[in-house]
């Protein structure tokens, strides 16, 4: 009996195979070592700004959108109104002792108001006159300024005409329109405020040409639900 070779030789072909093979996969993955298949995406600068949208949630402001700018405020003739009457009722007004400069600031609800309530700020030399048991305060020194403050959507100003007297700038809430006190007779005349957005607002009243002007009493009328408000 013949001695059984040591290492088959039928071995040979699958150890080759098997050698080649690991050779190509390491070659493999070298190749996509060296030579990646994805590339970085160049990233790019935009001149884009960021916007942004306020919300409000306090009564008596308005939000604006990004797309939405702010209306330029134009005063037209409708929104001053004159109801001058020499037969005109004096309205029931809430009286106050008397009238101080450092008033308070808390704001005026619906109702009406004498020129002496401790609400009403005067700043300057006003006067206070009482004929008939009516008060006014008289102002005759120009840039005389009375701020109110006021919770609703209007407000009504009376003052005393007279053939005398000088020019009014009222401004509320940096819209502002100039009054004329004068006329032919005298008598309680009434200004009424344009239509705003129900909330609080801030009224200035400055002295600013003519002859002395006057101030008799405030109104706030309550709100319309149904009426339009102006911006």
């Amino acid at each position: 009996m013949g001695n059984k070779p040591i290492f088959d030789r039928g071995l040979i072909p699958p150890i080759i195979l098997s050698v080649f093979s690991l050779f190509g996969i390491c070659l493999v993955f070298l190749v996509v070592k060296l030579h990646p298949l994805r590339t970085a995406i160049p990233i790019e600068n935009t001149n884009a700004s960021f916007q942004y949208l306020l919300i409000s949630t306090e009564s008596g402001f308005a939000s604006l959108t990004p797309e939405q700018e702010p209306a330029a405020t134009t005063t037209s003739d409708d929104d001053i109104v004159s109801l001058a009457s020499p037969t005109r009722t004096r309205l029931p007004i809430n009286t106050s002792a008397s009238t101080q400069t450092t008033a308070s600031t808390a704001p005026l609800n619906p109702g009406v108001y004498d020129d002496a309530d401790e609400r009403i700020i005067y700043s300057g030399d006003w006067t206070q006159t009482k004929t008939n048991n009516v008060t006014l305060h008289v102002s005759n020194t120009l840039n005389n300024t009375a701020t109110i403050r006021f919770i609703g959507e209007q407000i009504r100003i009376f003052y005393q005409s007279s053939s005398s007297l000088g020019t009014i700038r009222i401004n509320i809430d940096g819209l502002e329109i100039d009054l004329n006190e004068s006329a032919d007779v005298v008598a309680q005349s009434e200004w009424v405020s344009p239509l705003l957005i129900n909330g609080t607002h801030t009224v200035t009243i400055t002295h600013i040409s003519g002859g002395s002007v006057n101030l008799d009493a405030f109104a706030v009328p309550d709100p319309i639900k149904t009426a339009t408000p102006t911006p």
